[in-house]
């Protein structure tokens, strides 16, 4: 269940879910077969998907650190993530630490992340980020525990942690765990990012008293501000949890009744807004739709906006106003992000990524959690090369159901590596355990790309590493995009794919030929038939049955299709998981090449692909279709939000002859280097490519 903010504490269902059963053509495809696997069962009932971090992205070294020496000094730093020399011997620097000794002169470095270690013997005056920093009092920050009895801690940091008073175990530089009934203080660098607390104690974070929920710095990145008139209580609904300023968290069971203004904190997606007299706004992000339900006993004025417009009854906007009569709804399907809904007297303003650094936070506490799994000790004990703690360093995601992560996916990139270009290790966690864990390595060589997947053999009853390794060229063409750069805003589905645009029979030429009495008869065909048989024959397949196979599965919601030029651009999950599903079983030629025409629009996400049954439709067909649909994914939705680990996902669609490790990081290659129809079809169907990815 969502988090609810509500007077009457209560989350109110739409009550007519008849109005969605509307693509005749696929039946039920989100009930489609399950794949038996608890990856897809787990995504496709999760409340939301948070993501964080794009380990593939090239780390902007953002930080210095300068130390001049007056007279003789000797400095050693570590850092978590990279380190450079700017103005400093690269003998010096070795494995993200550098020391040396300096007389009468000054060294400058670049990094990322925190320090590990900072220290000066001698005189030497130290700058950080161009500001004086006193290495003396390296680390800055406290963390004090006094214990009510017996207690046992936990606790890690992105810099360096070290024991102040106490003893306590510290398996690396950044951790420290001991059970006492003594007060501790420990002193920390950068911020912290684990805390367990078995037993009773009393915290204080420098010097303040904090509840032990609220050690660790917030990972809400959302903010939404309310305004309401009335002195009711108005109800916001979202998929995760919520914060108001006063730092009281609030849930399903104990959520407030909100009055008058409130700001507050918010993960994931706000999924309604309700006015104190029963007017409601849904934003259904599977269905792509904001839906406003008036109360039975009055009619409502609902105005919402978005980042990139909405389309009502074929018409764009960029602020939708909707006027539903007593009892009755109206459906809007909007494109970009919602950032403001107006009902009557109230006002909700969202602001996407208020707190920028809350993901970096989530990051490094998403992160500082596979840490502490054998698996991943044992990764970081095999891996030719360091891993980075920074946060520039970690990407992955966290899956959210009930409130609970219940899938926790993270990859930590490899720095001064012994072997290849670029390398991760990366764990995949589950509430029954790590599920997946491995390296990758990545090798570029005369045009050429090999992938090396490395796994731990989790659940197998042996203890031999899993090997797999694949090689393909990768070439840059000069013309690397030959679609057209859409931008999905509501005005590009405003009037296109139009059933009452008037098409005559002798206006599409020879195509008049094929046509039947019952085609000229249906309303909108000979219009839809018009608007795509410039793509259709610009790939070579036969127009007439293919525009019959692609009506048949858009039929009763070409409001959520554009046709461009060159491309058929998609707005609904359930329209994609139609085409994965009937798709091989439509007898029509070049339909590798019609997908690759597909474009997914931005505001369709994984979670609705997976609950509007995308990896069952992608399994019920001959798996190559599986296969070029991922690609599309890679190419429109993936890429863009930096999830590089959707093999976790995708993998129960593929065939169990294809590596997925391996064949992602081919696709990805592909996904980011090739947006055009020609260079794709240059690669997968004509170049020497991995056999079981080979789409043609």
């Amino acid at each position: 269940m969502p988090s609810v903010i509500s007077g009457d504490w209560m989350a109110k269902q739409n009550p007519d879910s008849s109005r969605r059963d509307v693509l005749k053509s696929i039946g039920a495809v989100g009930a489609a077969g399950a794949t038996g696997t608890a990856t897809m069962s787990t995504l496709a009932e999760a409340d939301d998907v948070q993501r964080f971090g794009d380990t593939r992205a090239d780390t902007e070294l953002d930080r210095t650190v300068e130390i001049q020496a007056v007279g003789r000094a000797r400095y050693s730093l570590a850092v978590t993530g990279l380190l450079t020399a700017e103005d400093a011997p690269e003998a010096a620097v070795s494995n993200g630490t550098a020391s040396e000794t300096v007389v009468g002169d000054s060294r400058t470095f670049q990094f990322t992340g925190e320090f590990t270690e900072l220290s000066v013997d001698g005189n030497a005056r130290v700058m950080v980020d161009g500001e004086p920093f006193d290495v003396g009092q390296f680390p800055q920050q406290t963390l004090e525990i006094v214990p009510r009895g017996e207690v046992r801690y936990d606790v890690s940091a992105s810099g360096a942690v070290e024991v102040d008073r106490g003893t306590a175990e510290q398996p690396n530089a950044r951790t420290a765990t001991a059970r006492t009934r003594e007060t501790h203080v420990l002193s920390y660098a950068g911020e912290l990012t684990h805390f367990e607390l078995d037993g009773n104690a009393r915290v204080r974070r420098n010097g303040t008293r904090v509840e032990a929920d609220d050690v660790l710095p917030s990972t809400l990145p959302h903010e939404f501000t309310a305004t309401c008139e009335s002195r009711a209580p108005y109800t916001i609904e979202t998929t995760r949890a919520v914060e108001t300023q006063g730092s009281d968290r609030v849930g399903t069971d104990t959520a407030p009744a909100f009055h008058g203004r409130t700001v507050a904190r918010y993960a994931g997606h706000v999924t309604a807004v309700e006015h104190p007299n029963g007017a409601r706004v849904e934003i259904d992000d599977v269905q792509n739709e904001v839906v406003t339900s008036a109360p039975q006993d009055r009619g409502t004025r609902v105005a919402v906006e978005t980042t990139k417009g909405l389309v009502v009854d074929g018409e764009a906007f960029d602020t939708a106003t909707l006027s539903p009569s007593a009892g009755e709804e109206s459906v809007a399907v909007p494109f970009g992000e919602v950032v403001r809904i107006t009902i009557d007297d109230l006002t909700v303003e969202l602001a996407q990524d208020a707190y920028p650094a809350a993901e970096e936070s989530t990051a490094l506490q998403a992160a500082a959690t596979v840490e502490r799994t054998d698996a991943f000790q044992r990764l970081a004990g095999i891996a030719a090369g360091r891993v980075r703690h920074d946060a520039a360093g970690i990407a992955g995601e966290e899956v959210v159901a009930d409130g609970t992560v219940t899938v926790r996916s993270v990859e930590l990139q490899l720095a001064n590596l012994e072997r290849g270009d670029g390398g991760v290790v990366s764990v995949r966690q589950t509430s029954r355990g790590v599920e997946h864990a491995g390296v990758r390595y990545r090798e570029f060589a005369d045009e050429r790309m090999t992938v090396e997947a490395v796994s731990l053999p989790i659940g197998r009853g042996t203890d031999t590493l899993q090997r797999e390794r694949e090689t393909m060229p990768v070439t840059r063409s000069a013309d690397e995009s030959a679609t057209d750069d859409v931008e999905h805003t509501a005005a590009l589905f405003a009037g296109t794919a139009n059933p009452n645009q008037q098409v005559r029979p002798s206006d599409l030429g020879d195509l008049e030929q094929q046509l039947t009495q019952e085609d000229v008869t249906t309303q909108g065909f000979l219009s839809f038939l018009n608007d795509v048989k410039n793509i259709l024959e610009d790939i070579g397949a036969d127009v007439y049955d293919t525009a019959l196979f692609l009506w048949d599965v858009f039929e009763g919601q070409l409001d959520k299709v554009a046709i461009t030029a060159q491309n058929i651009v998609i707005s609904s999950p359930y329209l994609i998981a139609g085409l994965a599903e009937n798709l091989p079983d439509a007898n029509i030629g070049r339909s590798a090449k019609l997908v690759w025409r597909f474009n997914i629009a931005g505001s369709v996400g994984l979670v609705s692909l997976a609950s509007a049954g995308l990896p069952e439709a992608m399994n019920t067909g001959f798996w190559c279709a599986g296969c070029v649909f991922l690609a599309i994914f890679l190419r429109d939705f993936v890429l863009s939000e930096g999830a590089s680990y959707v093999c976790f996902y995708f993998a129960p669609a593929l065939p169990a002859a294809v590596v997925c490790t391996v064949a992602m990081e081919v696709l990805i290659q592909f996904g980011s280097q090739y947006f055009g129809y020609h260079d794709v079809q240059n690669q997968l169907c004509d170049g020497d490519v991995v056999a079981e990815i080979d789409p043609c």
